[in-house]
């Protein structure tokens, strides 16, 4: 599997772009709307043009047409063709590379079973689910052998359980063919969980790469304005505790966070999405505190909501899925949980 390297990228959308993707990595790229996510993923794949070199393990790919990058593109849309059952949708990228009948079951078949779609076979993509049409989009994607596969918010439109099953699913494909993987999305946590690395873009640029923990130390703005608001508390240590975690002191908040030995820390950062609303008291003690609801926004399918724990200030944003809007009223008082393994401290 390669190295992919893009040198001063620009057309467009993308400016001057400069990016590393090693062997075997999951690259997560992550950014708002219109920030070049998709361009990008269009420009390795050799779908939009473009000025600057694009190399696979130094061998610029600039002059090859698509079919010939070995390149596995998922688009946002998946493009299934609707009128072909799964199987044939699977096997029409080897089929028009001339392979044999046999050697197209075979690996169809193999890619099938990987994903666990092999039931669907006969099926129209009008009658699949959600998660099935992912599936099927990344079998398509895959039974090619590409060096590079290519995903473009393949979790968007999933719920919870399916989205955590296609995780799953990226991950087993990264360890079993061993394939290097682009992956763009506007979700922290799916970036967070999937990529080895997340590259933040904006405005067609990549401003920033490294690791979560990285990003949050070194360049905190980046995600808190670029991404989703972040809670950002000045803190002080009371004491260690066994197994690496520690009690910190923010305002009026006592927390409880894993934490590598450091000689000093100031503060904590914790995603909005992992502050946990309740009407009910949770059952588990930990970094559970009862709060006010001070202001309620809708934005898109987000509810975004300031709560306040004595003079501390909190956000917390939650789907609409799991709140009706008559529940979230200002001045209502709710519990808030805030699992330990999202409590970052730097």
């Amino acid at each position: 599997m390669p190295h992919i390297a893009l040198r001063n990228v620009t057309n467009f959308i993308l400016k001057n772009l400069n990016m590393d993707i090693l062997d075997q990595e999951i690259m997560a790229v992550l950014g708002r709307s219109g920030a070049g996510k998709t361009t990008l993923l269009k420009a390795i794949a050799g779908l939009v043009e473009y000025s600057g070199s694009i190399m696979m393990d130094g061998k610029p790919i600039d002059d090859l047409p698509p079919e010939k990058r070995n390149v596995g593109y998922v688009p946002q849309n998946l493009a299934l063709f609707p009128h072909m059952k799964v199987e044939d949708n699977i096997a029409y990228g080897l089929k028009i590379r001339g392979l044999s009948e046999r050697a197209v079951k075979e690996r169809v078949r193999y890619v099938m079973d990987l994903l666990d779609i092999l039931h669907l076979r006969d099926r129209y993509p009008l009658t699949l689910s959600g998660g099935e049409r992912q599936r099927a989009a990344i079998a398509r994607a895959l039974v090619i052998d590409p060096k590079l596969l290519l995903l473009d918010e393949p979790l968007s439109n999933l719920n919870v359980g399916l989205r955590l099953q296609i995780s799953a699913e990226l991950k087993k494909i990264r360890r079993e063919l061993g394939v290097t993987m682009i992956y763009v999305t506007h979700n922290v946590d799916e970036a967070r969980e999937l990529g080895d690395r997340i590259a933040v873009m904006d405005d067609g640029k990549i401003i920033t790469v490294g690791s979560y923990e990285e990003l949050l130390a070194k360049r905190m703005n980046i995600l808190s304005d670029i991404l989703y608001p972040h809670n950002v508390l000045k803190c002080s240590l009371i004491e260690k505790i066994p197994e690496g975690l520690v009690k910190v002191r923010c305002r009026d908040l006592t927390l409880i966070a894993t934490f590598e030995d450091r000689s000093r820390f100031s503060k904590v950062v914790i995603p909005s999405n992992r502050v946990y609303l309740s009407f009910e008291k949770p059952r588990i003690r930990v970094n559970v505190f009862k709060a006010k609801i001070i202001d309620v926004k809708l934005n898109r399918n987000i509810y975004e909501v300031t709560l306040s724990v004595n003079e501390t200030l909190l956000k917390s944003t939650a789907s609409i899925e799991r709140f009706n809007p008559s529940e979230l009223k200002i001045g209502k008082s709710v519990y808030i949980q805030i699992p330990i393994r999202y409590v970052t401290i730097l």
